[in-house]
């Protein structure tokens, strides 16, 4: 006989039967197939099965295979080490825990200020580049994610107003030395799987430099504002603030 779903999802069923299903969302169902409720369902099975004394046992409790086991594990190394930046490495920016780091590798190609040329308009960030498409772009201090846009296409043009001109674009808010700011990523080719709400950490990835949205070659568009808006009035000159 199969279980309906609105019984075998339902939190009060699960607990009274010693089921291991978290309604993490807080809507009334404990689907695994909704990614908050996955997430911490595994999380309170692995914890049931002992991961904290024996991480191995706990995760060979799910199917009883040790190649399940190690798959589980290697997956799990890989994903640390594509989301987060090793300091020191000579390719990638060093770590600066408490303060500012670098958000990618390359030099500045278009700084803070107004501009010379396209009529001297306000560019209200610095643009880096290093020439190479795909170059990782990380978070520059611990913050929380308030806004992704992944949607645009991975090349651009000048003018396009896909992301409102950013293209692929993620804003974090920061909190470093006891003041908020905003920071803008902008013209992805392609951004990480990330959550607006989400918590990041200095040096996690945060997606792939390139030239979406309004764009004519491969950089990142970085910027920085004092406080929680985005806008002309409050941004700061991130070289000022940034190892750039």
């Amino acid at each position: 006989m199969k279980i309906p779903d609105y019984i075998k999802y339902d939190p009060s069923m699960i607990k009274r039967f010693g089921g291991y299903g978290v309604d993490a969302n807080k809507n009334g169902v404990a689907s695994p197939w909704e990614i908050e409720d996955a997430i911490y369902t595994a999380a309170a099975y692995l914890s049931a099965n002992g991961f904290s004394s024996n991480i191995d046992r706990a995760i060979y409790a799910y199917n009883h295979a040790d190649w399940y086991v190690q798959k589980i594990k290697g997956n799990a190394i890989s994903f640390r080490d594509a989301a987060v930046y090793a300091p020191n490495s000579g390719e990638v920016p060093a770590l600066k825990p408490g303060d500012f780091m670098r958000p990618s590798m390359g030099s500045i190609m278009s700084p803070f200020g107004y501009r010379s040329l396209g009529g001297g308009a306000f560019h209200g960030g610095v643009d880096l580049s290093n020439g190479k498409n795909d170059t990782p772009v990380v978070a520059t201090a611990d913050g929380t994610i308030t806004r992704v846009v992944s949607n645009c296409p991975p090349i651009g043009y000048f003018g396009s107003k896909c992301g409102g001109g950013f293209g692929n674009h993620v804003y974090v808010k920061h909190v470093v030395g006891g003041v908020t700011y905003e920071a803008v990523y902008g013209h992805f080719t392609k951004t990480a799987p990330l959550q607006v709400g989400q918590a990041v950490s200095q040096g996690q990835f945060l997606g792939l430099m390139g030239t979406s949205g309004s764009s004519t070659g491969i950089h990142l568009h970085f910027e920085l504002h004092k406080g929680k808006k985005v806008g002309k009035t409050n941004a700061l000159n991130p070289a000022l603030y940034v190892p750039l």
